[in-house]
């Protein structure tokens, strides 16, 4: 990876360098060697555009930080998109980030790790004013572009290439803290993670600087942003369609126990109302009849979770990734 000191032509400095950078477009811009083509989406904290290497021909993305609100992308919510949230003890509290440390923040997290299947930065500007990073502009849709036409086969080889990617790089120390399916492309070569979350000391629009998460969530709901956990709900919802942290207020069809009703409860008591919708939770079985009993355990397992008396209950140890491994394959070999 390539850092440059950020100089660009004056009209690049003087668009970088706008009040409201947003209102500036880099379309048809030079900036470092690449060459700027289109606008291809606005994120929360950030613009991606479509660019050229001058160097190699090859396409890339550039991103550069930006107030957005995703609004460019039709299969985003509110829910899915990523926010700032101060971690203190009166649970999780939404709070206005700036654009330019939430990227800093990213571009930190990806310079630390070199894997096959997280998207590598390609060259960067920590400038202030003219900051931006370069990746390969990778073809293909988002998971969540693609979940709705992912037959089992492909749904179950693409989450065992996740699985090991994660397993390897959480074992290294690193963690994505931001997974969800709008963070993994679906690419020829297999899954690829962009856009990692963050943990850790985060500037405010005010100026002030607090301890935060960057993250979603409906998939990252813990006090601490959780790989596992968040792949647990990933893999429940490609199987199901349902995701657990956002079921249907329907308290008479709920299959939760009494220990996952009080793990709601008590992180409800601290401010984290992020599980709370769990506690309508319904067994895999009930909501696609086709869910054999074997891929129900496995499904809830991944999750923290097991049947016990028809009820679904909090499991009493922690799961990891050699054990999620095991019950993919299992998972696999059963269909």
């Amino acid at each position: 990876m390539i850092e440059t000191n950020g100089q660009a032509g004056e009209e690049e400095l003087e668009r970088f360098g706008s009040s409201d950078p947003c209102l500036a477009q880099l379309s048809g811009l030079q900036v470092g060697d690449y060459f700027v083509e289109a606008l291809h989406k606005t994120g929360q904290y950030s613009q991606v555009y479509s660019a050229l290497s001058l160097k190699s021909g090859n396409p890339v993305a550039i991103k550069r930080p930006c107030k957005g609100q995703g609004q460019d992308n039709p299969f985003l919510t509110g829910v899915f998109l990523t926010g700032a949230y101060a971690c203190d003890l009166g649970g999780p509290r939404a709070v206005e980030a700036c654009p330019e440390s939430v990227f800093l923040a990213q571009l930190e997290s990806l310079c630390e790790i070199s894997h096959p299947h997280i998207i590598p930065v390609l060259e960067c500007s920590r400038r202030a004013g003219t900051r931006w990073l370069a990746m390969p502009f990778l073809s293909g849709p988002t998971l969540r572009q693609a979940m709705t036409h992912l037959n089992w086969q492909e749904s179950l080889a693409l989450v065992e290439q996740l699985a090991k990617a994660l397993s390897e790089v959480n074992g290294v120390g690193w963690h994505h803290m931001d997974l969800k399916p709008e963070n993994i492309l679906l690419t020829a070569g297999g899954p690829v993670l962009i856009d990692p979350g963050y943990r850790g000391a985060l500037r405010l629009q005010s100026g002030k600087t607090v301890e935060a998460c960057v993250t979603t969530p409906v998939y990252n709901p813990g006090p601490e942003p959780s790989d596992i956990e968040a792949f647990g709900l990933i893999l429940f919802e490609l199987v199901t369609g349902i995701l657990p942290t956002m079921c249907n207020r329907a308290p008479e069809t709920s299959d939760a126990g009494e220990s996952l009703l009080n793990f709601i409860e008590e992180l409800e008591v601290v401010g984290n109302f992020n599980f709370s919708r769990m506690r309508y939770l319904q067994r895999p079985s009930k909501i696609r009849s086709d869910c054999s009993p074997m891929t129900e355990s496995i499904l809830l397992n991944v999750l923290g979770l097991e049947l016990r008396n028809d009820r679904i209950e909090v499991k009493d140890s922690q799961k990891d990734w050699s054990e999620i491994a095991a019950l993919l394959e299992k998972l696999r070999n059963e269909r």
